[in-house]
């Protein structure tokens, strides 16, 4: 299995595999759809891999800018989302150097993305997220909606922090800024229990995997968190 920052450089298809699985009931789609207004919008999207939250939204927003920091994502993200073509502009920029836009966004997004860069900079967490919510200030419009979405656990039964780096960061989340958290169950469901087995033990390792295949089914639970804030 590669380190988790190595799929994020080379293993796109496999990062499809697993994201295309999720949230097979749509809990995490039908919330976001509903608790913010898409409609004309325009979204700023920070971490955005191969465009999978992207695709939620896209039917109704006026134009997408889309960042990450890694050219192998940003092409899987181009070819995923090519049916919008006309009002998506995606580019490499990192996580704690946003690029401006040239219009300020209506709502900006993250997903799975922040978490990383956090448990990168540990030692100077808060440090890291009073740079990164500068810079997203900048961006957005007055009364702009930023919404944060993080992991609460990957086949567990109840919803947590997976690390206590992610505690930490939800905590900063939370009580210095005051995002508001809701936890969504996003699970996934795979053709098979070997699909299962094969696609979430690349991503999470050897040990999921052999609890995937004693439990036998092709359903594995996850909980997802998603933070937001009216800036």
């Amino acid at each position: 299995m590669p380190e988790m920052m190595e799929i994020y450089k080379g293993y796109a298809p496999q990062y499809d595999e697993l994201v295309n699985a999720e949230d097979y009931e749509n809990n995490f789609s039908n919330f976001l759809l509903s608790e913010f207004d898409w409609s004309g919008s325009i979204v700023m999207e920070a971490g955005i891999g191969t465009g999978r939250v992207s695709k939620i939204y896209l039917d109704q927003i006026t134009f997408l800018y889309g960042f990450d920091r890694e050219p192998h994502m940003l092409k899987a993200a181009g070819r995923n989302l090519s049916k919008w073509s006309d009002k998506v502009k995606i580019a490499e920029g990192d996580n704690i150097a946003l690029p401006s836009i040239s219009k300020k966004a209506d709502i900006f997004i993250e997903g799975w993305s922040f978490g990383h860069t956090m448990i990168e900079n540990k030692g100077t967490m808060a440090e890291t997220f009073d740079r990164i919510f500068a810079s997203v200030k900048t961006n957005l419009r007055s009364g702009g909606r930023f919404v944060i979405i993080e992991t609460m656990g990957t086949n567990v039964l109840t919803a947590a922090p997976p690390i206590q780096e992610l505690a930490d960061f939800y905590s900063i989340l939370q009580n210095k800024y005051g995002f508001k958290q809701e936890v969504i169950s996003t699970d996934y469901r795979f053709e098979s229990l070997k699909e299962a087995v094969r696609i979430c033990g690349f991503f999470f390792g050897e040990e999921m995997a052999k609890e995937i295949q004693e439990k036998g089914s092709p359903i594995v639970g996850e909980y997802t968190g998603l933070f937001h804030l009216t800036v």
